[in-house]
Order: structure tokens, then sequence, then C-alpha cells
């Protein structure tokens, strides 16, 4: 006894319905509905196809139209009416002429050519299978090739020629592959699948039907219950019942409420041959039963093999009487549907009449089960169907290879995309950075600028506040004593009486007024007396003339390492320095050391007053500043120490050259 299994063998393409401006939002699926024959009713049927068709003409979908009636036939031929599913198949073959939708033209003169299978006019079936097929590899129409080579499968298939059957099936799976139409790769390996059961091929059967199922789509109904079918029967098959159980659970779960109740029976049907080899032959009645309440409103396809199993199912309760009235009826059956009898219509008549004790009928039925299922002829089909299996193997290898070469090529291009991408990353970094560097420089360069035009203005008005300076002494001073003296010798040449002290007094005044204004110009000290007796008598002066207590420690030879432009900017460094003290900082004490070591000079200035925090923050005195430009000039820096009411000390180090 087999299990019921469900071939697809009516399967059409679902492409080319895109949804365009203006269409109902429901009519893809509606179309999809009528295509994938969703519901058996034909008043349900019938509204989708009024309503699609309507939609068809009024967006003058010419093409979408042409479909509709193809689909709206194949309803009427899988339902046998024949003759309903023609008139159809005639107007969609019209329209596609008119509009020259070749395609189209094609595949439904593919499913027009169905209606003639059974029909024993195998040479016109084979004409038309021949013309489309031709045609199809002429204009390169893949899918209408993949479907016609399906076409000839199924045909060899009815015909018991299944090493044909399996080869067109292949032809067809090999293009699906290159195209990547998951669809038809599903139902060409689902077909393949049921080759390889037929030929006792289990293990070979379940990977067909198994990759079929992942290909297929929640809306293929039929399909994917007919593959579940198949999956739980190889099970059933190799004793794994509970798992066979799950698969027919399924589907019977995924139809109970769907309108379309083949496969829901063909679950029944099979859960009711588990029990019958389990020999829960009343738990196997009762599923009998259910598949005439889901069918109640139309006469099952499966009749015969309902038929036979119940003959199994009251053998095994040893009611010989229904048995035998039940394989009758499997034997009826046969004949109204044009079937030959069957092996196991023979096994089952062997078994009855041995039961009976008729032992030469139970051996003349025997023979015919011996002959019918002669294990020669079976061996050298699975022989060949291993030879044709290898070569499609081969070819998917030669596919993967393919595929593999191509995502090779892929990844180096990546690759090379990659590094590019990255270059111009770079490139991009670099050319940024060099941006923000010449930015930032130019700001810099601006901000120095503008700091140097600001000392340069500062230092235009101390030299201008300078000339003042001594313009006013030369003005209040010496052009005073000159004018006095001037007067004096006016009286003299009016031989006036006039005291040779008094204008004694003023010479010696004049002088050292002179002395004094020329010596802020440039300390004449430095170049008679040297660095170190110019501020030793520099420091002598400040402690005569204020408050401050001034000390010094110079080494004797100071002078010997320094040039006179050195030795004229230090001077001015700690002169400058003191003039800072005498003004700012409220110190009682000072003190100048200079020492010399093997590469420097060392020069520090300390006082004990407030320190110059203060100042320093406001960025006040141009005093400070010009102490900074002749350290330049010196190539020093100075170090300098302060803070509040802590004192203050500067120390530089001039490089002995």
């Amino acid at each position: 006894m087999r299990s019921i299994f469900v071939g697809f063998l009516l399967l059409f393409s679902f492409y080319g319905f895109v949804l365009s401006e203006g269409l109902p939002n429901d009519y893809t699926k509606r179309v999809r509905n009528l295509k994938f024959i969703r519901d058996f009713d034909l008043r349900k049927v019938n509204i989708d196809y009024e309503y699609v068709k309507a939609c068809a003409v009024k967006y003058n979908r010419q093409s979408d139209l042409a479909e509709i009636y193809r689909y709206y036939g194949d309803f009427f031929s899988l339902i046998g009416e024949s003759k309903k599913a023609k008139i159809y198949f005639d107007s969609s073959l019209n329209l596609a002429k008119s509009i020259g939708a070749e395609s189209i033209e094609l595949t439904t003169r593919l499913h027009k050519n169905y209606l003639l299978f059974g029909q024993q006019n195998d040479k016109k079936i084979l004409e038309e299978l021949n013309f489309i097929l031709n045609e199809a590899i002429k204009k390169d129409f893949k899918i209408n090739q993949i479907e016609t080579y399906n076409a000839f499968g199924i045909f060899y298939d009815s015909k018991g020629q299944q090493v044909e059957s399996f080869k067109n099936y292949s032809k067809g799976l090999s293009i699906a592959r290159k195209t990547g139409h998951k669809y038809h790769i599903s139902y060409l390996q689902n077909n393949i699948g049921l080759i390889m059961l037929g030929n006792g091929k289990w293990e070979s059967a379940i990977g067909h039907f198994e990759e079929a199922y992942r290909l297929t789509e929640s809306y293929h109904y039929r399909l994917r219950g007919s593959i579940l079918n198949n999956l739980g029967y190889v099970n059933v098959e190799l004793g794994r019942f509970e798992k066979a159980e799950k698969y027919f659970q399924e589907i019977i779960k995924m139809n109970r409420k769907s309108p379309y109740k083949q496969n829901l029976i063909a679950g029944l049907l099979n859960i009711a041959i588990i029990r019958e080899k389990q020999k829960k032959y009343k738990e196997a009645l009762k599923y009998i039963d259910s598949v005439y309440f889901f069918s109640h409103d139309s006469p099952t396809i499966f009749q015969t093999e309902i038929e036979e199993l119940k003959a199994l199912c009251y053998e095994g309760v040893g009611d010989l009487k229904k048995m035998k009235h039940h394989i009758d009826l499997y034997n009826l059956h046969l004949e109204r549907n044009d079937i030959p009898p069957t092996s196991s219509l023979y096994d089952l008549y062997a078994s009855y009449f041995e039961k009976n004790g008729l032992k030469d009928s139970a051996i003349f039925y025997y023979k015919k089960y011996i002959a019918l299922t002669d294990s020669i002829n079976k061996e050298n089909v699975q022989v060949k169907i291993a030879e044709i299996e290898a070569i499609n193997n081969n070819e998917k290898l030669e596919l993967s290879l393919e595929k593999t070469k191509i995502e090779k090529k892929l990844l180096t291009d990546k690759y090379e995309l990659n590094k590019s991408r990255t270059l111009a990353i770079y490139v991009i970094v670099v050319f940024f950075m060099i941006i923000v560097v010449l930015i930032v420089y130019l700001v810099y360069s601006n901000k120095l600028k503008k700091k140097q035009q600001e000392f340069s203005n500062q230092l235009l008005d101390s030299i201008d506040q300078e000339r003042v300076r001594i313009g006013a002494d030369l003005h209040d001073d010496i052009g005073q004593t000159l004018s006095i003296m001037k007067t004096k010798f006016d009286l003299l040449s009016k031989d006036k009486t006039l005291d040779n002290a008094s204008l004694n007094e003023d010479f010696s005044h004049l002088i050292q007024k002179t002395r004094t204004l020329s010596h802020k110009l440039y300390p004449s000290s430095l170049s008679n007396l040297g660095l170190k007796r110019s501020l030793i008598s520099l420091l002598d002066n400040v402690s005569r003339h204020t408050p401050l207590v001034c000390t010094q420690e110079i080494d004797d030879e100071a002078d010997n390492f320094l040039d006179a432009q050195q030795q004229f900017n230090i001077y001015r460094i700690i002169q400058e320095n003191i003039n800072n003290t005498l003004k700012h900082s409220e110190a009682t004490a000072l003190k100048v050391i200079i020492r010399i070591s093997e590469e420097y000079v060392k020069v520090k200035y300390m006082d004990n007053g407030k320190g110059i925090v203060e100042r320093r923050a406001n960025d006040a005195g141009i005093g400070l500043k010009i102490i900074q430009e002749r350290l330049k000039l010196l190539n020093s820096k100075s170090i300098v120490e302060t803070n509040t009411n802590q004192g203050f000390k500067m120390v530089f180090k001039i490089k002995i050259l």
C-alpha cells in the first residue's frame, strides 16, 4: 500500500503584474488568488475574475487581461470542465496575438495543450509541445522553456517513461537555476522528487522535496501542500511515522480553513495510512470518514486511494466481506479513470482469495502482481535515472563553480572599490589637514603681525615720549641755563658788573645737565669702564638717590666674555628692570648677579617688591616688551619668577661663543 501524494502538474508563472498608478490596492492579491486557484468555490472564483477583469479593462492592462483569461481557464481545467477551459484559453490566445504578447501566447497554448492529456492523442500533444519549445528557444523566453520541459516531464511520467520524464525535468531545472526563478525550481524539484520516490530512492526524494519547500512562498497554496504530503509519504515508507505525521498535521492546519481542500484531504488520508501501518485500523477508518466530511460537496479525486485503504483496514480487522467490497470499488474507479490495474490491486485480490482458501485464484493474482513489479525492469530504470541525475549534478556543480567565480570577481571588484574609496578618503583627509594647517598658519601669522604692529606702535610711542622728554630736558634745563648765561654775557658786554663765581656755577650746571642727558641716551661709562664697573656705578647712584638698598655679585671676568653690543643690551635690561622696580614694585632692596660658566654668562636680577603679576595679566608696560626684544638680540630667553607680594626675579643666559 502506498501513501497518497500529489504531483503538482498545472504549473503557472506569476510575472509581470506590477501595480501601476491608479490600480486598486487589492488588485495584485486577487489576481494571485485566481492564478494559484486559492478557492474552489465557483461563486467566489467568479467574483475575483469579474473584479480583476474589470480593473484590467478600465486601466487598459491588455497583457494582464490575457493572463486573467488563462487563469480562469486553468480553474475550469482543474475542476474537469474542459469545454469552459477551452473557451477562456482561446480568449487569452486571441488577445495575446492581437497585442503581440508572444510569451503569454506560448504559455496559454501550453495550458490548452494540457486538456489533451489522457485523451490518447499523444502525437498531437508532442507536436504542440515541440512547437512551443522551439519558439521559446528561438525567442529566448526562459520561463516558457522551463514550463515546456516540465510539461514534457509530466507527459512522459503519465506514460510510465520515467527516464524521459526525468531528462525533461532536469533540463527545465537547469534553466531555472541559471535564471534564478525560485518558483520554477521548486515545482521541478517536487516533480523530480516524485520520480525518485516512485523508484524507491527515498533519501534523494527527501532532498528534492526539502529544497522545493524552502523555495516556496506562502501564497503557493497547492504546491506547498503537495510538497508537505510528499515529504510525509517518504517518511511513512521509511517507517518514520512521527516525523511523517508532523508533515501531514501541518497540511491539515494550513488548509483546515482554506477553501482549497485537496491537500487537506490528502493529509487526512496519509494520517489514515500511518494508522493502518501501525495496525490501528479503527483510527484509520475514522480519518477516512473525515475525508468524506470535507469532500461532501464534491467528489474527491482520491477515490481509488480511499477504496484501497479501506480494503486494507477491513482486512486488518478481519471483515473479509467489506474488504472484498472495497477491492471491487477500487478496481471500478481504476477502470472509470482509464487507469491500468495496479500491483496493489493484484496484491489485495491475492490476499483476499488466500484468506478465503481459494488457492488457485490467489496464485493467479500473485503471478500478475509479480509480473507487474518486475524487479529487473525497475533496476534498469533506476540505473538510467542515476545516470541522468549524475549529469544534472554535474550541471549543478558547474553552475556552482560559475557562481563562485562571479562571487570572487565581485569580491575583487569590491576590494578595488574599497581601496579606491580608502585612497580617496586619505587624499581628502590630507587635503583638509593641509587646509587646516594653512588656515592655522595664516591666523597665527596675522596674530603675530598684529602683535608686531602693536609692539612697533608702542615702540614708536615710547620713542616719541623719549624725544618729548629729551626735548623738555633741553628746553627746561639746558635751554633755561643757556638763557640765563646769555643774559649774564649781555650784561658783561654792556660793562655791567658780573659775579664770576655765579657764571662759573652756571657753566658747571650746564655741563652736568649735558652729561646726564648724554648718559641717558648712551651710557659712555660702558666704553670707558666696562659692564661690571658701569653697573656698580649705576647701582651706587640708585642707592644714593633712592631708598633702595642695591647690591651686586658680578664676576671680574664678565667683560672679557661679552662684546660691546652684548654689554650694552645687558646694561639696558638691568636699567629697565631697575626703573620698573622703582616705579611699580615698592621694593626696599634689589640685587644683580652675573656668573660665568663654561658655556654661558648667567644674569640674574631680583627685588623684594610686590611682583608684576597684575601688570603681566594686563599685558601692560612697554618696558618688558623692550626687554624681550633685547633678549632676542642676545639669542636668549628669560625665566621670570614672580608672585603677588613675593618679589620679582628674572634670569637669562647668553651663550659664550
